[in-house]
């Protein structure tokens, strides 16, 4: 099974317990130096080969999980792959939002590194937020224009995880949008300052775009009262 309760605190915005992954697809090019997904995707070579090696790959088997499930969640779509690297097919996709059209009850998160291959032909049912994750401002710079450029007006959202670099600015973000930003995790992980993080609290607040900061920053730095919040009519607690 793929609809996997998460830890990911983001997903529970329907509550607590109510977050899933969903992972029809998996597989990823990239190849992001710390990608959590690529060290989980070893633990499955006695389960399938090609996410041993983290080919992106269809599982059709996994295409119908989310019809199973009646109660609201908060899914995280894809959180072994990216929808739009290359090796992913556009008929893959249609197959994955064939299954979100039949779920409104669901709400999915969408992540990608390549808003730029987001085309015309990838109608996104509108219970899908859709966003990039970036590491820092000189990745937020690189894709706010294209993700603006392929989804016009829609609510969008940006994941700044792990924070590597400071951000200064977030031009491009509207009072609709959603940023979250996390700590990098595992052996070695990098530690950003505290001020960094205040410094994107404040540019939301400037904004007025909700802000969720991930458990694996709070933890860094005790006492700090940095917000998690959901955008408005997400459901959240």
């Amino acid at each position: 099974m793929s609809l996997n309760p998460t830890n990911i605190e983001w997903t529970h915005c329907f509550g607590p317990g109510t977050g899933r992954t969903w992972n029809p697809i998996v597989g990823c090019t990239h190849g992001c130096p710390y990608c959590y997904a690529r060290r989980q995707a070893k633990r499955q070579r006695q389960n399938c080969e090609l996410c041993y090696q983290f080919i992106p790959h269809l599982h059709p088997e996994r295409l119908n999980e989310p019809l199973h499930r009646r109660k609201p969640a908060g899914i995280f779509l894809g959180s072994m792959c990216d929808l739009w690297d290359p090796q992913v097919s556009e008929e893959w996709r249609e197959r994955v939002w064939q299954t979100v059209d039949l779920t409104p009850q669901h709400q999915y998160f969408v992540l990608t590194k390549r808003p730029d291959r987001i085309a015309e032909g990838d109608c996104l049912p509108p219970n899908v937020l859709l966003g990039f994750s970036a590491e820092g401002q000189r990745e937020f710079d690189r894709h706010i224009g294209s993700l603006a450029n392929q989804v016009g007006d829609r609510e969008t959202m940006v994941s700044i995880e792990p924070l590597l670099w400071p951000v200064s600015s977030i031009i491009g973000m509207g009072s609709r949008d959603w940023l979250i930003v996390g700590a990098e995790t595992g052996p070695g992980a990098f530690v950003p300052p505290a001020e960094w993080v205040e410094q994107i609290v404040y540019l939301c607040r400037e904004r007025t775009c909700p802000v969720f900061i991930k458990d694996s920053l709070r933890a860094l730095y005790p006492g700090r009262d940095w917000p998690q919040e959901w955008p408005a009519g997400m459901g959240a607690p």
